[in-house]
């Protein structure tokens, strides 16, 4: 991670919301690498419930997807998303959403 911070300095406002994306790539072979994408959204702490210690996640995405070099095509791409916002305070894992295999391009 970047040692400079991505963003400036916060404004006086209170903050209300953050949106997150990351995406991560790993050599699953020499001809073949996954990507890894998440978003997610959060609430700060405090800010629906007074007193609440914990922020509120929304919208948790992840994105699997297998791809072939150098062709660059796409070939396994699994999605997963928590069923409810503020789920991940449960421990519970996520939902599977799809899977699509393309075998024609792998």
């Amino acid at each position: 991670m970047p040692v400079e911070p991505m963003f400036p300095e916060n404004p006086e406002f209170p903050l209300i919301h953050t949106r997150r994306y990351e995406v991560r790539a790993f050599r699953m072979a020499d001809d073949r690498f996954l990507l890894r994408g998440v978003v997610c959204d959060e609430k700060p702490a405090g800010l629906y419930v007074t007193g609440d210690p914990d922020p509120l996640w929304l919208h948790h995405m992840i994105v699997e997807m297998e791809v072939v070099y150098p062709t660059f095509r796409a070939g396994v791409c699994e999605i997963s998303s928590t069923p409810a916002p503020g789920m991940h305070r449960y421990h519970r894992p996520l939902q599977k959403a799809g899977r699509h295999v393309d075998r024609e391009r792998l």
